[in-house]
């Protein structure tokens, strides 16, 4: 029923007679944007009435788990015209502000006719996109006519918007609001609890291998036997990007001859063996659970972070640069170039080719504490100097917002 615009006056009585800005997040990573910008307004402008919108189940179910300053969250209306105006009189928003790329034509149109403010907010096009619009441009060009403001993430997304025909005098550099989000996660208080449900000693040296995929556990595994010859107290902690591979994975480690447990085995084996030390002779601790490893980043020595020694773009090589841990990573990082750019310029990351590059990086940073923790600081550093984009992005909606 929301998608074609008809919302009860239960869900929408909280609105009447306020002033309302509706947030439009499609999915579960704009949801999280918002987690950021959502407080920000709260805090700032308690006059505003906030809803959010979404496209996908699971979008929306985290959108009204972590965005606690909406009042209302519902599915977005089918692109077409009189679903999109049934919703607009219903809520009777003031601005519309989309996340990303979710410029959806009828509803910035419709939003616009009805008067509303229509902004962009972390407003990114990626190369794929941008080639797919050129097609299209004289439509995209109409549909960015209608935004009063584009906060983007970056000046090569500005470069892109203006070759499909926006605006420059109503585009804002911004950042990317990922930023902010991690600094929050960053603090690892829960750090002493982590390490006690792994039952890691505060003794052992940890290196945590994140996000691997097909063939790499056969470059990084030979490197860790290795090392473990060298320093006894180190322990590794491997996670899978997917856990339908968990059963290979353990083939490569029983191969290779590495002494292994499972991390949903360690309670039960807490259970049965109380007061002993779980972790004896066990060289690695296999991680097959969902959701946990952007926390056990910050038990990290150093870490690695995968789908980059083989190619396939990469995955999110600043989730353990938070927690003030070097982050070594391969060379295939397509999907995170801005990332590894910071990391390599910043001196808090280090890009290694190889098995060979790999070890080596690897030696150098468990054999010299010092360098180690500096490095460890300059990822960090580089993550906060990249902060403070909620702010920007709020200032820049009210500024114009007037």
């Amino acid at each position: 029923m929301e998608r074609m615009g008809r919302l009860s006056g239960q869900k929408t009585g909280n609105l009447r007679g306020r002033k309302v800005i509706w947030f439009h997040a499609a999915s579960v990573g704009e949801v999280k944007a918002l987690s950021v910008i959502i407080p920000q307004v709260r805090r700032n402008h308690p006059e505003y009435e906030l809803v959010v919108s979404t496209l996908t189940k699971t979008g929306k179910a985290d959108a009204e788990k972590i965005l606690k300053g909406a009042g209302l969250v519902f599915f977005v209306p089918v692109d077409l015209k009189r679903f999109v105006r049934r919703t607009i009189r219903r809520i009777k928003p003031v601005a519309l502000i989309l996340v990303e790329t979710e410029l959806w034509p009828n509803l910035i149109r419709e939003a616009k006719k009805s008067g509303c403010f229509v902004g962009l907010v972390n407003g990114r096009i990626s190369e794929r996109s941008f080639r797919k619009y050129r097609l299209v441009k004289s439509l995209f060009a109409e549909t960015l006519g209608h935004l009063d403001l584009l906060c983007l993430q970056s000046e090569e997304y500005k470069e892109r918007m203006l070759l499909l025909g926006a605006d420059e005098a109503k585009i804002v550099i911004t950042g990317n609001l990922k930023f902010d989000r991690l600094l929050l996660a960053g603090g690892c208080r829960e750090a002493d609890k982590i390490r006690d449900t792994l039952h890691i000693r505060r003794d052992l040296r940890v290196v945590v291998a994140g996000s691997t995929r097909e063939d790499e556990e056969k470059i990084l595994l030979p490197v860790f036997k290795r090392l473990k010859q060298q320093y006894s107290n180190l322990i590794f902690v491997l996670a899978p990007r997917h856990l339908n591979r968990l059963s290979q994975v353990e083939g490569i480690l029983s191969a290779e001859g590495l002494d292994f447990v499972r991390r949903t085995q360690l309670d039960e084996l807490a259970s049965k063996a109380a007061g002993e030390n779980l972790l004896n002779g066990k060289s690695l601790i296999l991680l097959d659970t969902m959701g946990e490893l952007s926390k056990v980043y910050c038990l990290a020595d150093v870490a690695f972070v995968g789908g980059s020694l083989v190619p396939v773009g990469g995955h999110n090589l600043l989730e353990p640069a938070i927690y003030g841990v070097p982050v070594l990573f391969g060379p295939h990082v397509d999907n995170f170039k801005e990332e590894a750019k910071i990391l390599v310029e910043s001196g808090g990351g280090i890009q290694v080719k190889n098995q060979e590059e790999l070890q080596l990086s690897l030696t150098s940073l468990l054999s010299d504490d010092q360098l180690r923790k500096r490095l460890g600081q300059k990822a960090r550093d580089a993550i906060e100097r990249k902060t403070g984009v909620a702010k920007r992005t709020t200032d820049s909606i009210f500024s114009a917002l007037k």
